[in-house]
């Protein structure tokens, strides 16, 4: 995940493992033999449009309101479209009154109309305190946390086919144009979404699918889908044929066998 700094001067650009105490207390209760701590990838001010969260001062914070808000009337003065502008007056007001928009409760139809551009404030972003500065790992772990919220905004079947998921994909940005990332659950519709994330310039998504199938393992070698599952369908067979051969024995098997699955992404 990345987290922007914005007027965070005390925070050092780069790769952060965001130590957790309470994993280092399990580790020390149960002997782990590996921990693995979640990592942020901290960028600079030149870089906020590409975070997934900003972390920002309570100094800075009218600045980055200001950036979106010149932003705004440079839009607005240069006659747009009906739905654009009425979208426009409305973030306008919403900056005006200090309100970031990422939370500011913006309606689909006003996200969609104005979905050609990009605002600083429409990002989870942080509001560091000077007490908050004074430990940067937990004030790390709070942007993390707060720039990590999902929000599920809709949940539609593409019938496990390549072209249905593109057309649901298509109405999904229609609907929901800041989606930043699709769960597909199998992998057909994951590259089916991605055609479309590829046709229309949203290669910025993160999609993630469900099978583990060549084209998808292909996919994630060029570095087009996040991840996929693997649920080991060879292990599947070999014991289905197994308990076969102990039931026909007569053997009392188990009502229920879990297999574990794999999570495979860019390694």
């Amino acid at each position: 995940m990345k987290i922007a700094l914005f007027g965070c001067a005390d925070i050092k650009v780069g790769k952060h493992n965001l130590k957790d105490p309470r994993l280092d207390q399990a580790d020390k209760l149960v002997e782990a033999g590996k921990k693995t701590y979640a990592q942020a990838d901290v960028i600079g001010e030149d870089q906020l449009l590409e975070a997934d969260g900003i972390l920002a001062t309570q100094e800075s914070r009218a600045d980055l309101i200001l950036k979106d808000l010149e932003f705004v009337e440079t839009r607005l003065g240069r006659d747009p479209q009906p739905a654009e502008r009425a979208a426009l007056e409305k973030i306008k007001g919403l900056l005006e009154s200090e309100r970031f928009l990422f939370n500011a409760g913006l309606a689909a139809e006003d996200w969609q109309a104005v979905a050609a551009h990009n605002f600083y404030t429409s990002k989870p972003i942080t509001v560091a305190t000077p007490a908050d500065r004074q430990d940067p790992d937990a004030l790390l772990r709070r942007a993390f946390a707060e720039a990590g919220d999902l929000t599920i905004v809709a949940s539609e079947t593409a019938n496990w086919k390549i072209d249905e998921a593109y057309d649901v994909t298509r109405k999904l940005f229609q609907d929901h144009p800041t989606v930043q990332g699709i769960f597909a659950s199998n992998d057909m519709m994951a590259l089916g979404a991605l055609k479309y994330l590829a046709d229309f310039g949203h290669e910025e998504v993160m999609v993630a699918g469900f099978d583990a199938l060549t084209e998808a393992l292909a996919a994630i070698d060029n570095g087009t889908l996040l991840c996929t599952i693997d649920q080991q369908p060879a292990e599947q067979g070999y014991l289905g044929v197994q308990f076969a051969v102990r039931a026909h024995n007569g053997e009392t098997l188990p009502e229920e066998v879990l297999i574990d699955v794999r999570l495979i992404g860019e390694q």
